[in-house]
């Protein structure tokens, strides 16, 4: 599965591990930026941007190893 590390306004030029659960990416436009690799962090994220639970399709493509549902 691929993403796409937005919030840069230009090109990414590296990315690198920071530790188990941290990738940094930094841009040509002078930003670095930290993901998080943990699913929790994920699906935490996920159910801001989405505010109540997918259909299940839906779900199952965004989050495949996590069940279905936001937490409450």
């Amino acid at each position: 599965m691929w993403a796409g590390l937005t919030g840069h306004s230009n090109a990414v030029e590296r990315v690198m591990f920071v530790d188990d659960t941290t990738l940094a990416s930094a841009s040509t436009d002078g930003s670095i930026r930290l993901w998080s690799l943990d699913p929790e962090v994920a699906v935490a994220r996920a159910c801001a941007i989405l505010r109540s639970p997918t259909f299940d399709q839906e779900w199952s493509a965004i989050m495949p190893d996590q069940p279905h549902g936001c937490p409450r």
